[in-house]
């Protein structure tokens, strides 16, 4: 087998490079100009390392993004597991976890509040679960949290990164012990308990139209489609969860969610039709992309 020596690579290599052989940045750099033998065990070790390496650049060349490729991706400073079943988190959607807990942080002043948080569509967690770690841990707060969404197979991502997050807390000796994560599976508020109310509904749902699909880019449609495409030109799940969502917040409740830049005028009706207070807020691109409706 051909001798690999450690290379400046573009960012995707390198993480690649890093994951296959189980290292640091910080390492990957300290060996530059090396062979990559330095940093196996033995010449077995090596060549599984090597071909893992190789595959994952397969893999990337036939249009799988990195994150996918690798099963993380890191979400509001916090590692969360993904693979082909989930939508991989993108940046523009912290900025749900962000105006949620300022939100949150607003509503309450006590010592220690309660939080009931229901995360839409959930995917892997990040979002609902990025919410019950901050919170707990800058907060001293009580989270009770549900996580939702219509796939199985989802579910048992969102739940391991749940496990993660736990652990996370119990590692840096956070109490959880009055906090709680339910998981549901249901098309949006299905199966949810009729007596929770939340605080904050937040979602990411699909929203993109059929049209639109046709030329999004070929990493994009690697990902499941049902977390992606939704009917009535993209607004039919988006109709939905603004009806359904009264019946599951607060007197004082507010749902947060993502939307598609070109739906900004459409998304503004549909809320008015349901909620008092209404705002649209632009992305870090200066794109409409998160949507605030107060009950």
């Amino acid at each position: 087998m051909e001798e690999f020596v450690i290379k400046r690579l573009n960012a995707d290599n390198r993480i690649m490079f890093c994951y296959a052989f189980d290292i640091t940045i910080q390492e990957y750099l300290k060996h530059y100009g090396e062979s990559a033998r330095v940093l196996c065990l033995n010449d077995e070790d090596y060549i599984k390392k090597l071909s893992l390496y190789n595959k994952c650049c397969e893999e990337r060349k036939r249009g799988f993004c990195v994150a996918a490729i690798t099963g993380h991706k890191e979400f509001f400073g916090i590692d969360f597991i993904v693979n082909n079943n989930v939508l991989i988190p993108r940046p523009e959607t912290e900025l749900l976890v962000q105006y949620s807990l300022k939100i949150l942080e607003e509503k309450y002043s006590t010592r220690r509040p309660t939080f009931n948080i229901i995360d839409v569509c959930t995917g892997s967690g990040c979002i609902g679960l990025s919410l019950f770690y901050n919170l707990l841990k800058n907060s001293s707060a009580k989270v009770n949290l549900i996580l939702s969404d219509i796939s199985h197979n989802v579910l048992e991502i969102a739940r391991y990164n749940a496990e993660c997050i736990k652990k996370r807390l119990v590692d840096e000796k956070i109490d959880i012990s009055n906090s709680n994560i339910q998981i549901l599976e249901g098309d949006l508020f299905e199966n949810m308990p009729s007596s929770f109310k939340a605080d904050v509904i937040v979602s990411n749902p699909p929203y993109v139209s059929e049209n639109e699909y046709k030329s999004v880019a070929i990493e994009v449609k690697k990902e499941p489609l049902i977390a992606l495409v939704a009917d009535d030109d993209g607004m039919g799940v988006i109709k939905r969860l603004l009806k359904d969502a009264l019946c599951f917040l607060k007197s004082d409740g507010v749902l947060l969610f993502e939307f598609g830049s070109s739906q900004r005028d459409r998304v503004s009706a549909e809320m008015l039709k349901c909620y008092k207070n209404c705002e649209i807020l632009l992305d870090l691109a200066e794109f409409p992309r998160i949507a605030i409706a107060k009950k």
